[in-house]
């Protein structure tokens, strides 16, 4: 079970893991496009864990091969250790602080080298987390169809003189649950919105009377659709969701109509 919170959150550390960061770091976020949003990660990077990250930066050109070879050397005798602290009230890379503990004199000099670089290396991580974090969750209340609480467009709306059928995007997280398992969610939903440019908004769709503005019938669904594909594309997918909605709408017509016939029969 997954909000969009834990989807951001699953991603975070995901990525971390694939730069070679060990997993047990801990993402801290806010993305809200205000000053000091942003993605940063805190936690400590043991001595086994290092010749992995070690690799890692090694492989984006970060640390040469002799370089690389003495920081293994050290993680292996347990000479090296790695805090990342966060520090501050904001969430973006600047407010960790990286420390490393045990290094011997001797190499004191290839202590300063290496927290330059990891500085580096550790911005660079938070700046495509925060970059793909968007990317999530405008894939979950995509513009121009969703823009804010208080401002949303409608996918469609037909009216007819008795009846009005609308969809629109929902914009509350803490509602929205994605009955799915880690593995899963980060296949079927990050994967394919960060490289696929799938979008995936929850959507509300009702039917009321145009008149009074009375509901008969509501339904929530989840639409999956690419942003330059056309929408009655993704309207298509989830055909047997309208007709449940359409159906529900008919049952309550014909409630309302008994109600209104038996009121009748009793004046």
């Amino acid at each position: 079970m997954n909000t969009m919170t834990d989807l951001v959150t699953l991603n975070c550390r995901r990525l971390a893991v694939a730069w070679g960061y060990p997993d047990d770091l801990k993402p801290h976020w806010r993305l809200g496009y205000c000053q000091g949003d942003g993605v940063c990660y805190y936690g400590r990077i043991t001595p086994s864990e290092i010749p992995r990250l070690v690799e890692g930066m090694k492989a984006r050109g970060r640390l040469d091969e002799r370089t690389a070879s003495v920081l293994n050397r050290l993680a292996a005798t347990e000479r090296l250790d790695i805090t990342l602290r966060h520090t501050g009230r904001y969430t973006h890379s600047g407010c960790t602080d990286i420390i490393t503990d045990d290094v011997p004199g001797y190499a004191r000099n290839l202590q300063v080298r290496f927290e330059t670089v990891l500085r580096e290396d550790f911005d660079s991580l938070c700046d495509e987390a925060e970059s793909e974090g968007y990317s999530l969750l405008d894939a979950r209340w995509p513009y121009p169809y969703f823009q804010g609480d208080d401002r949303k467009a409608s996918l469609l709306c037909r009216r007819t003189g008795h009846l009005t059928v609308q969809a629109e995007i929902t914009g509350y997280d803490d509602a929205e649950m994605f009955f799915i398992d880690d593995e899963l969610a980060y296949n079927c939903l990050i994967l394919p919105a960060l490289e696929q440019d799938v979008r995936f908004p929850q959507v509300r769709f009702s039917v009321t009377v145009t008149e009074t503005g009375e509901e008969l019938a509501s339904r929530y669904c989840d639409m999956f659709f690419r942003s330059a594909e056309p929408l009655r594309r993704a309207f298509f997918g989830i055909r047997h969701e309208v007709k449940a909605l359409f159906a529900e709408a008919r049952h309550s017509l014909e409630e309302r109509r008994q109600i209104y016939h038996d009121i009748r029969l009793a004046v």
